[in-house]
């Protein structure tokens, strides 16, 4: 439970998430090689999962790599802006 661990990452709400900015967070999470773009699609996968469903929180604790060097997410918590309800 390091806190400096964490990365945080403004990312411009006209802009959305590029595939530069998902790419330096996999770089700055250490992935290395082919992990970098693997873990580069599940960040903006996740954030088109924030907007699109009007997540209000999501957090991901863990974000797991495999020994076959898959990159995926254990767990979740999720929350949901309920004044949203009328566009899903």
């Amino acid at each position: 439970a390091d806190p400096s661990a964490i990365i945080k990452q403004p990312v411009d709400i006209v802009e959305g998430m590029t595939s530069e900015i998902a790419t330096k967070m996999a770089t700055q999470m250490g992935y290395v090689g082919g992990q970098i773009q693997d873990a580069a699609t599940l960040i903006s996968n996740l954030y088109k999962v924030f907007m699109e469903c009007d997540c209000t929180m999501l957090e991901i604790n863990p974000l797991a790599t495999l020994k076959d060097g898959r990159v995926l997410v254990c767990d979740s918590k999720v929350g949901f802006d309920d004044n949203a309800e009328f566009r899903q």
